[in-house]
C-alpha cells in the first residue's frame, strides 16, 4: 500500500486539488455559508481519495485526473446545495413555529399582518 501511495501521490493530490478548488469556487459564486463550504470540500476530497484507486486499477490514471477532480468537485457542490436547501427549510420551519407560539402567548398579536 505505502508503495502505491508512494507512486500515485502526485496524481491523487492532483485530484484532491481539483475537486476542492471546483467546490470552493463553485460554492463561493452560490454565496458562501461556512459549514456548507466545508461538508462540500471533505465530500468532494473524500470522494477523489476513493474513486482514484478504481481509476488507477482501470488505467484511467494521469491526464484523467482532471476530469475526475471536476466530477468529484461537483458531486461536493451537490452535498452543498442540498445542506443550503436544508437550511433555508429549517429556517422557514423555525419562523412558522415562532409565529405559532406568539399567537399561542399573545393571541390576536398578529392580526395586523397584511
Amino acid at each position: 500500500m505505502r508503495d502505491w501511495l508512494t507512486a500515485q501521490w502526485e496524481w491523487l493530490a492532483t485530484a484532491v486539488f481539483i475537486a476542492v478548488i471546483t467546490s470552493t469556487t463553485i460554492g463561493f459564486r452560490e454565496g458562501s455559508k461556512g459549514g456548507a463550504i466545508f461538508v462540500s470540500n471533505a465530500a468532494s476530497a473524500i470522494l477523489a481519495m476513493v474513486i482514484y484507486p478504481f481509476l488507477e486499477k482501470w488505467g484511467y490514471n494521469g491526464p484523467f485526473v482532471g476530469l475526475l477532480g471536476l466530477f468529484c468537485g461537483a458531486c461536493g457542490m451537490a452535498m452543498f446545495g442540498v445542506l443550503i436547501s436544508l437550511s433555508s427549510q429549517i429556517d422557514k420551519r423555525r419562523v412558522k413555529l415562532a409565529e405559532g407560539l406568539i399567537d399561542r402567548v399573545a393571541p390576536g398579536s398578529g392580526d395586523d399582518k397584511p
